[in-house]
């Protein structure tokens, strides 16, 4: 028995796909803060690594919810 297609669950797989895909640039880009930040003698240049990015995901479909 084939298992059913859902709008829905589609959507909210591609936003999570996108959700993932943002955040692993982040993860790369926090990567090399943290290698730079390694090698780095003098306390004032040390850049801050984000732990939790703020991701924005435009929404390119209707609400969940209408």
């Amino acid at each position: 028995m084939p298992l059913r297609d859902l709008e829905y669950q589609a959507r909210v797989l591609a936003r999570l796909d996108d959700y993932f895909i943002e955040l692993s640039a982040q993860k790369a880009k926090a990567d090399k803060i943290i290698a730079a930040n390694t090698t780095e003698t003098d306390p004032d240049l040390i850049r801050r690594v984000s732990t939790y990015p703020a991701i924005r995901i435009p929404s390119t479909s209707r609400p969940c919810c209408s």
